[in-house]
C-alpha cells in the first residue's frame, strides 16, 4: 500500500503548479514584447499599437519599452536620451 498524501498538500501543489504555468506564460509574453521592442528600436520606429498590445499582460508594455530602448541604443550615436525621446518619453 502506497503512502497517503494529505488532500491539503495536493491542493497546495496544484495551486503552485498553476501559478508556475501562468508565470511562464507571462515570461514568454514579456520576452516576446521585449524582442519586438528591440527590433523596432534598431530601426528607430517605436510602435504605440504594439506597446499597447503588450500592455494586455502585466509588465508587457514595460518589456516592449525596455527592448526598444536597448535596441535603439545599439545604433551608433544613439544615446539613452535620444532613444527615450524617440519613444516619446
Amino acid at each position: 500500500m502506497g503512502k497517503r498524501v494529505p488532500m491539503l498538500k495536493v491542493a497546495l501543489l496544484a495551486v503552485v503548479d498553476m501559478h508556475t504555468v501562468e508565470f511562464a506564460r507571462e515570461n514568454d509574453w514579456n520576452q516576446s514584447c521585449y524582442d519586438a521592442g528591440y527590433g523596432d528600436g534598431q530601426v528607430e520606429q517605436f510602435s504605440q499599437p504594439t506597446s499597447a498590445h503588450c500592455g494586455d499582460k502585466p509588465n508587457g508594455a514595460n518589456s516592449y519599452y525596455l527592448g526598444y530602448i536597448n535596441g535603439c541604443n545599439t545604433l551608433v550615436d544613439k544615446t539613452i536620451e535620444i532613444c527615450e525621446s524617440a519613444a516619446g518619453t
